[in-house]
């Protein structure tokens, strides 16, 4: 957090993180635990939603979007 003067203007400049944790603590916005870092088998996930054997080329393309989004589980 710092200040910062700009146009004859005297501003408070924060990072993303601090605006989350502001945000958070003050009710602004809500961070969504389950997208924030946790490893996912997106086999697993993309096996409940499109089944492979009954269309390969979708359940691919899921693998392939739930590997894009999130981290994936080394077990």
């Amino acid at each position: 957090m710092k200040l910062v003067k700009a146009n004859g203007k005297t501003m408070l400049h924060l990072t993303r993180e601090e605006w989350e944790k502001v945000g958070s603590d003050n009710k602004w916005i809500e961070v969504d635990a389950k997208k924030k870092g946790k490893a996912v088998n997106p086999w697993a996930v993309c096996n409940t939603t499109a089944p492979k054997s009954k269309d390969p080329e979708k359940f691919e393309r899921c693998v392939r979007d739930v590997k894009a989004k999130h981290p994936v589980k080394k077990d």
